[in-house]
């Protein structure tokens, strides 16, 4: 095998690992937060403990019902599940630019939400060349 076959099977590697981490990250936030305000439109909760995470004290700061963030959740979910998967089966730059988005909104949702996004964040800049085509 040639120097630049192997560099090309590695290139598609990365791809291919880059993508499947994109769609892993996008399932469990985006598929998350769609259930989950879900249920606190459903029943009036979130799911796990009565009280939500830290993410609710920055969003009563900003004089908004935490409990009335459930249409939010079901958007931003949504939009994390439509703009990577677009990205993972086009490779579209306005996928990129979308995910991205949807990544830096993200970052409020604290404590998992914003590492998750920021891994998401990372994986897209540094991986920008080999998800764009």
């Amino acid at each position: 095998m040639t120097d630049t076959a192997a560099a090309g099977r590695r290139h598609t590697s990365h791809r291919v690992l880059q993508r499947w981490a994109l769609g892993l990250v996008a399932a469990l936030i985006g598929g998350f937060q769609l259930v989950d305000g879900a249920h606190v439109l459903r029943v009036g909760a979130y799911l796990g403990p009565p009280t939500p995470g830290p993410w609710a004290n920055l969003v009563a700061a900003a004089g908004v019902d935490p409990f009335a963030m459930g249409p939010v959740f079901i958007v931003l979910g949504s939009a994390w599940i439509l703009a990577v998967g677009w990205l993972v089966t086009t490779g579209a730059g306005t996928a990129w630019w979308a995910s991205v988005a949807v990544a830096v909104l993200t970052l409020w949702y604290l404590p998992l939400g914003t590492a998750l996004a920021a891994l998401t964040l990372l994986i897209l800049v540094v991986g920008r060349s080999s998800l764009v085509r």
